[in-house]
C-alpha cells in the first residue's frame, strides 16, 4: 500500500514534468539494481549516509534525485522494487497499455510476434507490450500470461485440457 502511494506521488510528478517515459526506464533501472543482493544492503544499510547513497546514483535526472531523497529520508529504501511495480502498472494504466509474456521453447519470429500482439490488442482493446521469455520446458506451442490471464497453447496444455475433458465423463 505504501509502495502504491509513493508510485502515484512520483507518476504525478513525472507527469507534471513531461517525463513519465524516463522515469519509467530510471526506476525499473533502480529496481534492477536492487535484485543485486549487494547494493540492496547497501541502500538499505542505516548506518550509511543518505549522501552517500544518493552519490552512486549521480546519473539519474534531479526530478529522480529528489524522490530518492525523499524515499531515503522516510527510511523505505527496501520498497524500490514495488515502487517500481506500482508505477510501471499505474503508467500502463494511464496509458491503456497492457503486459503480456509469451513463452514458447524457441524464439518466435516478427511476424508471429506482431501477429499475437495484433490479436491480443483487439481482444483487449489495449495498447500490447509483449515480453518473450523462453521456456525450455514447453515441448511446443506458446503460453501468453497478462493480468491475471494465462493462454496455454502449448502441446501440454491441449493434452491436459483433452485428458481433463475425457475424465469428466
Amino acid at each position: 500500500m505504501m509502495a502504491r502511494k509513493y508510485a502515484r506521488a512520483l507518476l504525478s510528478s513525472s507527469l507534471n514534468e513531461g517525463a513519465a517515459e524516463s522515469v519509467k526506464k530510471e526506476i525499473a533501472i533502480l529496481a534492477e539494481l536492487m535484485e543485486n543482493k549487494k547494493y540492496f544492503k547497501f541502500f538499505t544499510d542505516r548506518l550509511v549516509r543518505p549522501e552517500e547513497k544518493l552519490g552512486i546514483l549521480s546519473s539519474l535526472s534531479p526530478l529522480m534525485k529528489a524522490f530518492l531523497r525523499v524515499v531515503i529520508d522516510n527510511k523505505r529504501e527496501e520498497d524500490i522494487r514495488l515502487i517500481s511495480c506500482e508505477y510501471n502498472e499505474l503508467f500502463n494504466l494511464r496509458n491503456n497499455i497492457l503486459e503480456a509474456t509469451v513463452s514458447s521453447r524457441a524464439p518466435l519470429t516478427e511476424e508471429q510476434m506482431a501477429a499475437i500482439k495484433k490479436k491480443l490488442g483487439r481482444s483487449t482493446g489495449k495498447k500490447i507490450n509483449i515480453c518473450f521469455k523462453p521456456d525450455k520446458n514447453i515441448i511446443g506451442g506458446v503460453k501468453i500470461k497478462y493480468g491475471s490471464k494465462i493462454i496455454d497453447g502449448t502441446v501440454s496444455g491441449m493434452l491436459e485440457g483433452y485428458l481433463n475433458r475425457l475424465t469428466r465423463r
